[in-house]
């Protein structure tokens, strides 16, 4: 399954970039992590309301060019194969930011739920990196 989500921010990408592209700090933007620390290549992000934790790590980054890419190691979701893209992309005044991810599921009633939680998880945060991104 391929999942894609999309915001428009009115800061130009190099301030996006310094948020978004923080990859030890996503519980600072996306109201589904409580804590995320990085250690080495390999982030462990929290999940708030006691939803377990998730071990990722970076595979690429281009910081010039904003985006990295990472994997799932694990965590409370059975994500197979788990690979998400974050970038950050000039577009006139302010930027746009995706947020994709292609992985496999234990079968097709769980790819629909995964590939939902998953693209909802990225909607909020997505949304609520706006509102940071606004209020700085």
């Amino acid at each position: 399954m391929r999942i894609e989500e999309t915001v428009e921010v009115d800061v130009p990408a190099h301030r996006a970039w310094a948020v978004a592209g923080d990859f030890g700090n996503l519980a600072g933007w996306a109201p589904a992590v409580e804590s995320s620390t990085v250690e080495g290549d390999t982030r462990t992000a929290v999940f708030a309301g006691g939803l377990g934790t998730a071990r990722e790590r970076i595979r690429k980054r281009d910081d010039d060019a904003r985006w990295y890419e990472y994997e799932y190691l694990e965590g409370p979701m059975p994500l197979r194969n788990y690979v998400s893209r974050l970038s950050v992309a000039e577009r006139g005044e302010g930027s746009v930011v995706t947020w994709s991810a292609a992985f496999d599921a234990p079968g097709p009633e769980a790819e629909q739920e995964l590939g939902s939680a998953v693209a909802g998880m990225y909607r909020q945060a997505l949304d609520n990196l706006r509102e940071v991104l606004s209020a700085r």
